[in-house]
């Protein structure tokens, strides 16, 4: 994956806003920009090539981030439980990936899918 020519408007969580027919909204969601205007420090700007490349990969990693983030709380949360439910001595807890960002498709590179609910799996 490279930033600059993967990261579509619909990675970047970049709704378009514009009156345009659906089908045609979604085309530009899929699209890779390589110039847009974004707004940076509080003004709106016109970015491409270098400028529009950091611009993507600060927006995505601050997105991953805050996955990981949510991820590190939950598990936070379920061991807090097990603790206090004086079930951590006798308790394997077992992660599994959702893939992430990278879950569904290859365009669809940043997913909600690590906010969606996972079953539990009793041993």
């Amino acid at each position: 994956m490279r930033i600059d020519k993967n990261l579509t408007r619909s990675d970047l969580k970049i709704k378009t806003t514009d009156r345009i027919e659906s089908k045609r909204i979604g085309a530009m969601e899929s699209t890779v920009d390589m110039e847009m205007d974004v707004d940076v420090q509080g003004e709106r700007k016109t970015l491409s090539g270098q400028a529009l490349k950091k611009w993507k990969y600060q927006k995505y990693i601050k997105d991953y981030l805050r996955c990981i983030a949510s991820v590190d709380d939950d598990v936070g949360r379920l061991l807090d439980y097990l603790e206090k439910a004086g079930l951590k001595e006798n308790t394997i807890v077992i992660t599994l990936p959702t893939k992430g960002f990278f879950s569904e498709t290859m365009t669809g590179l940043i997913s909600d899918s690590c906010m969606k609910n996972h079953c539990g799996c009793r041993f």
